[in-house]
């Protein structure tokens, strides 16, 4: 990280943007976003995370993350 970290961390952030872009363009998918900010005490927002509102697509967190993981290999760090 002491020689490359700038590198990495810029490619983290497009990497991160990039599919939040694409992702976007399915119909009916929503994301937690920077406009999260100021409310219920949050301060912060990491824009490397790609936070998805599961509710709705009339599925639980835990749906969503059995469909990623056994068809993706995706693993997800939260769900509700």
């Amino acid at each position: 990280m002491s020689h490359h970290g700038v590198d990495i961390w810029t490619k983290a952030l497009e990497t991160a943007t990039y599919a939040r872009e694409e992702l976007r363009k399915i119909n009916g998918l929503r994301f937690i976003s920077e406009n999260i900010i100021g409310k219920s005490g949050i301060i912060e927002w990491d824009s490397t995370k790609l936070g998805i509102l599961t509710n709705p697509m009339f599925h639980s967190g835990f749906e969503v993350e059995h469909m990623l993981n056994s068809k993706f290999n995706i693993e997800i760090e939260l769900r509700l």
